[in-house]
């Protein structure tokens, strides 16, 4: 019996430990900002993505950003890729613009850049 309560007892100061360790790991804890050349390697990857999902035709394939510059959105500063493909016929679908957040997370991608 004694053996029981000291092995719960043990158990519970160590739950306890660990639950307050983990408690305080994340203060402070901060994303960090991406650089551009991490934000064109998502955008690519994106890109890539599109192409593979026949969202977009296979001709963007290989294209270099036309355009990589942080804009503000809803008060809200974002990173904003542009790739250009002089291919395509319909003058609204010749640029494709990918979003990334401050942190490298993507937001989305259009043909309008809005």
């Amino acid at each position: 019996m004694r053996k029981i309560i000291k092995n719960t007892f043990f158990s519970i100061i160590l739950f306890s430990t660990l639950l307050s360790i983990n408690a305080f790991a994340n203060k402070g804890h901060k994303l960090q900002i991406a650089s551009e050349v991490y934000v064109i390697k998502a955008a690519k990857r994106e890109m890539k993505r599109l192409i593979n999902t026949n969202t977009i035709k296979s001709s963007w394939k290989n294209k270099i950003p036309y355009s990589v510059e942080k804009k503000m959105f809803d008060k809200k500063e974002e990173w904003l890729i542009s790739f250009k493909n002089k291919e395509i016929k319909d003058s609204n679908k010749k640029i494709v613009y990918i979003f990334v957040d401050l942190n490298g997370i993507l937001l989305g991608s259009n043909y309008t850049g809005i």
